[in-house]
């Protein structure tokens, strides 16, 4: 669900500037909330993006597995 939101929030492109930052705090928030801590010291860079853009055509499982790659416990 958290792949299918931001992938969402990253079509939308909702600010003129930021929209990355935007969405790694809003990734952020949602994670806590579920009890999550995101290690964003996890992410690389070229496969999230491939993700992002794999996901413009509704195909958001890469999405998904990058974000579980990034989740910790909290």
């Amino acid at each position: 669900m958290a792949a299918h939101f931001l992938a969402t929030l990253n079509a939308i492109h909702p600010f003129r500037e930021g929209n990355g930052r935007t969405q790694m705090i809003f990734l952020e928030l949602l994670a806590a909330q579920a009890g999550y801590v995101l290690a964003l010291e996890r992410l690389e860079p070229d496969r999230f993006l491939a993700a992002m853009i794999r996901s413009f055509n509704s195909d958001e499982r890469l999405l998904a597995t990058e974000i579980r790659r990034m989740l910790e416990a909290g």
